[in-house]
């Protein structure tokens, strides 16, 4: 009895392909905004198809703008396709109220409309702010974000993102 429980429990444990098991490759990059560099910015990496099995990468970019993907704690992302969605500071932390949100429903949400992304004024001063207010609403989901990559496990170049 013992041993069909272990024995179960494992392939639980070891079945089904969990993004846990998947690996990750690294994925870096920057962010502009009319060549000014874009501080403070979620980037964050959603699977194309939202029946993946890839997680959803996510990085923060530094104040000149450069940023790096880390999954589940690990740097890099799953491989496959994703769609390359920015938040601001403001829309970061209402991401952040979602983080008890179950998986399922956090890629629902990704993939709905983002309407405050540019809704208001930008809370930081100089060119962060310049850059944020010129920041546009497409980039704010999965659904509407023109930008796609693909992650294998060829080396891929950093990812430069200017937005004009």
């Amino acid at each position: 009895m013992y041993r069909l429980a272990g024995i179960l429990l494992l392939c639980a444990a070891g079945c089904g392909g969990s993004a846990a098991n998947l690996p990750t490759y690294a994925v870096t990059g920057s962010v502009k905004v009319g060549g000014v560099a874009l501080p403070d910015t979620s980037v964050q990496l959603v699977p194309s198809d939202p029946t993946s099995k890839a997680k959803i990468g996510v990085g923060r970019t530094s104040p000149d703008g450069s940023f790096a993907i880390f999954t589940n704690g690990q740097r890099g992302a799953n491989p496959g396709k994703f769609k390359i969605v920015l938040l601001s500071v403001t829309q970061m932390q209402a991401e952040q109220d979602k983080a008890s949100m179950s998986y399922e429903d956090q890629q629902k949400a990704r993939y709905a409309a983002s309407d405050a992304l540019s809704g208001g004024k930008a809370k930081t001063k100089g060119a962060a702010e310049k850059a944020e207010a010129k920041f546009p609403k497409v980039w704010g989901s999965a659904a509407t974000s023109p930008m796609e990559i693909e992650v294998t496990n060829a080396a891929l170049p950093p990812i430069e993102i200017d937005i004009k």
